[in-house]
């Protein structure tokens, strides 16, 4: 195409020109910087998805023994680090679409390489408020999601869940604030009898997917899976929600 002579297409990370033989095909990443991203592994736990330092593992993690969740499971493919980080936000908070593409692209990839079987009625991303999408363009965890409804022949039904308060970012709270600053910050539709999978972007204290759980399972759903495309590590040895 005449464009690609004047805005030759890049890798999303390192942002080299794809050579020639590429030419037609839909590319995000180089050989290089794909090789960069290795999918989560097991010892993880079975409940919130952090991985074990150790390769002796309890089943479920302390904290999510003393933690009350409403989504049965939540799986991350990949460790929230340096390189993933950054175009993580550069996705967000830059506009950046088409990394948001070939985040979704890996993420959906990556999936497939932990044999996850993704099973259910619907693939539901967390909502941004109105505020933020007008800002922002496009909302990251539905571009995120729809490689996964492509690869796993799921639908997407982005229309679900919807966020009616304008809350402070989380990033800058502790984890009780992060709880309270989602109280009343969703609403849903009829979800009863449905099995529904959420979609976010990072997993941290996993308050907005356990928020958004719960709303989902009072308005009648029957269970609810969450996929991440990244999970920030523990310090405590237990690899930081």
């Amino acid at each position: 195409m005449f464009i690609d002579w004047i805005y030759p297409p890049r890798c999303i990370s390192c942002r080299a020109i794809f050579p020639p033989v590429y030419k037609g095909k839909k590319r995000y990443l180089c050989d290089d910087c794909t090789s960069l991203f290795v999918p989560l592994s097991e010892p993880l736990c079975k409940k919130c998805g952090h991985p074990y330092v150790s390769q002796v593992a309890a089943q479920v993690c302390p904290s999510c023994k003393m933690t009350s969740t409403f989504f049965t499971v939540h799986k991350a493919a990949f460790a929230y680090g340096d390189t993933i980080r950054e175009l993580v936000l550069s996705s967000k908070y830059h506009s950046q679409r088409q990394v948001t593409e070939g985040l979704g692209e890996l993420f959906a990839k990556a999936l497939k390489t932990q044999n996850v079987n993704m099973t259910g009625d619907c693939i539901v991303p967390i909502p941004l408020h109105k505020s933020k999408l007008r800002t922002r363009g496009f909302n990251q965890a539905a571009i995120l999601a729809k490689p996964l409804a492509t690869a796993f022949n799921i639908p997407m039904a982005e229309h679900l869940l919807k966020r009616i308060v304008k809350t402070v970012p989380q990033s800058s709270l502790d984890s009780v604030g992060r709880e309270e600053n989602l109280i009343g910050a969703f609403s849903c539709e009829n979800v009863v009898g449905k099995k529904i999978i959420l979609i976010d972007d990072i997993f941290t204290t996993g308050a907005t997917m356990n928020t958004c759980a719960k709303l989902l399972l009072e308005n009648g759903a029957t269970e609810i899976n969450c996929y991440s495309l990244t999970i920030a590590l523990k310090k405590d040895g237990f690899d930081d929600d």
